[in-house]
């Protein structure tokens, strides 16, 4: 299957020059974004030249920065020949901007890939803190979480220190905060942004789409999710440019390094979203609706605190030791005050409750929609 690695390993020989940017170019900085660079990269607050991305050498170094990631092997394969590739052998990095605060519930990671005649604008997405889990449960309750403005406010600092033409993109949450940025950002950095890649981002709460601000950028907004979607299609959002084949199921799709290129590496076409992902979508909007900001509020925190326990405090080490996490999630909630778990359960049930009727329907529907085919076709 071909994919955003071995893209690398076959246009990585060829320079921009070569064979010009595209839109697979536009999904590898969006995840190059998740590698923690900052911690070999200037801050943003710094004055220090940018920092030659393929200096590294060390696969130990290498390791150490793709470790905190979802997908640490994937990445580190990923790096190791990008690194050492043509086409990004003359790579900067600069302008590294990480924010982790517990009380504004948020987890923001930004920096800029800098090449010769352009810059890419990379927004990282949900890392595998709770709190920044936590803080996508948040998109749907605020008109504008921290790390949206924080979006905003990093790309006018960037368009400040470079005369460059701008890309920016993101994917998941990164994909979210790199459109607000974008869509929020004044005409002039509209003007200087060429493209913006929102690969499997969610949508908002409120429907931006119709703004006149909006409308400014929407030609140049590429937007890619898999056909099993659960994160692109969620909340107010915007239809897709591509629907990607993904040799994975269910939320395994939301994974780039999953998504299939054909043999001249354009994205793969898959059909329309499945009937279980809209189903999924519909649910979630209706169970969110059905509580006003402070009761939805509330209840986030009560399951993030079911979940947050001893030293718990990020997935991977949810993952690293499954059995003993679920035992200790069970004694966690068991300590819960009675009042809270009364409310965990009855949204447990109401949520069910909404998918179960919203299946109905769903089934209802095509089963409507099969007869009049048929009908039509007689």
């Amino acid at each position: 299957m071909r994919n955003i690695i071995t893209y690398l390993k076959d246009k990585g020989k060829l320079s921009f020059e070569e064979y010009p940017f595209n839109d697979i170019d536009g999904l590898l900085l969006s995840q190059l974004a998740y590698i923690e660079f900052e911690h070999y990269v200037p801050s943003i607050d710094d004055n220090l030249p940018a920092f030659l991305a393929s200096s590294i050498k060390d696969k130990e170094i290498i390791k150490e920065i793709c470790t905190p990631t979802l997908n640490p092997k994937c990445n580190r394969i990923m790096l190791s020949i990008l690194l050492t590739s043509r086409r990004f052998k003359d790579m900067h990095i600069n302008w590294a901007k990480v924010i982790i605060d517990t009380k504004k519930i948020e987890q923001f990671g930004a920096m800029t890939f800098i090449f010769p005649k352009f810059v890419y604008v990379g927004i990282r997405g949900t890392d595998l803190s709770l709190l920044g889990w936590k803080e996508d449960f948040y998109l749907a309750l605020e008109e504008q979480i921290p790390a949206q403005k924080d979006s905003l406010d990093y790309l006018v600092e960037i368009a400040k220190r470079t005369d460059l033409p701008i890309y920016v993109g993101g994917h998941s949450k990164g994909a979210n905060l790199a459109l607000y940025a974008a869509y929020k950002a004044p005409d002039e950095i509209k003007n200087r942004i060429i493209k913006i890649y929102n690969n499997d981002g969610p949508g908002f709460k409120n429907n931006i789409f119709e703004e006149e601000e909006y409308q400014k950028i929407k030609n140049k907004v590429f937007k890619v999710v898999p056909r099993d979607t659960r994160i692109g299609i969620l909340l107010n959002h915007l239809s897709s440019d591509v629907i990607v084949k993904s040799k994975k199921l269910g939320i395994l799709q939301h994974d780039p390094y999953n998504w299939q290129l054909d043999k001249d590496y354009k994205y793969k076409s898959a059909e329309n979203e499945t009937i279980s992902a809209s189903i999924l979508d519909k649910t979630i909007m209706d169970f969110v609706n059905s509580y006003n900001e402070d009761e939805a509020k509330e209840l986030t925190n009560l399951l993030f605190n079911a979940v947050s326990y001893g030293d718990i405090r990020n997935v991977g080490q949810m993952l690293a030791h499954p059995i003993g996490y679920l035992l200790g999630f069970g004694k966690n909630y068991f300590k819960m005050d009675k009042a809270d778990k009364i409310k965990i359960k009855a949204a447990t049930k109401k949520f069910l409750k909404l998918w179960r009727r919203n299946l109905k329907n769903s089934i209802a529907i095509n089963k409507n929609n099969t007869e009049t085919k048929k009908s039509s076709s007689l």
